[in-house]
């Protein structure tokens, strides 16, 4: 979807799908969820940690308008744009945890804030599943479960309330599981 337009030719090849697997998929989404996940275990003990009201404005959505953006594309049939918008999010998601570096808090004991960045990968990761559900529904499952929840649970929701950011209860047990796309050897 991500390559070729809706409606239009396009070309197809084995070779990238390859590429996209790796960098898009396995590296970036699976990385942020394999990644998510550890730093829950390790620094958390595998719950969903409490987020603080100072958390706002931390979250990588917040400067996105994600669901106004990947509705507009789904609606008009734009599902290239729409995987974009999800994809971006990912990456701003992995950009996010490389700037907070959740590692260095942990060291420099700075729980509260550890927290705050946890709270809100793994609450943007409920929500990239969300986004991700019409167009990957195994993979989104699969995202819900590692973050503790029910998929049968989590689809009864109505949209507009899974949207709302928080939906991801504090002292959930996270599973993390082995890595969800496992890179080609």
């Amino acid at each position: 979807l991500s390559e070729i337009k809706f409606g239009e030719d396009g070309d197809f090849s084995l070779t990238r799908l390859k590429e996209r697997y790796e960098s898009e998929i396995a590296n970036a989404l699976g990385n942020l969820v394999h990644r998510a996940l550890s730093m829950t275990e390790q620094y958390a003990g595998g719950l969903v940690p409490q987020g603080s009201a100072a958390a706002e404005g931390l979250d990588p959505l917040c400067e996105i308008d994600i669901w106004r953006t990947y509705s507009d594309h789904m609606e008009a049939y734009r599902f290239q744009e729409a995987v974009g918008s999800v994809w971006g999010v990912i990456r701003s998601a992995n950009q996010f945890i490389e700037q907070e570096k959740p590692w260095a808090l942990f060291k420099e004991n700075k729980q509260q804030l550890l927290n705050d960045v946890l709270y809100n990968i793994l609450e943007t990761l409920r929500q990239v599943a969300w986004l991700l559900l019409p167009l990957m529904p195994d993979t989104a499952e699969r995202i819900w479960q590692r973050l503790g929840l029910d998929p049968a649970v989590e689809k009864e929701q109505p949209l507009d309330l899974a949207q709302v950011w928080g939906g991801l209860k504090p002292q959930t047990k996270i599973n993390k599981g082995e890595p969800l796309f496992p890179k080609e050897k």
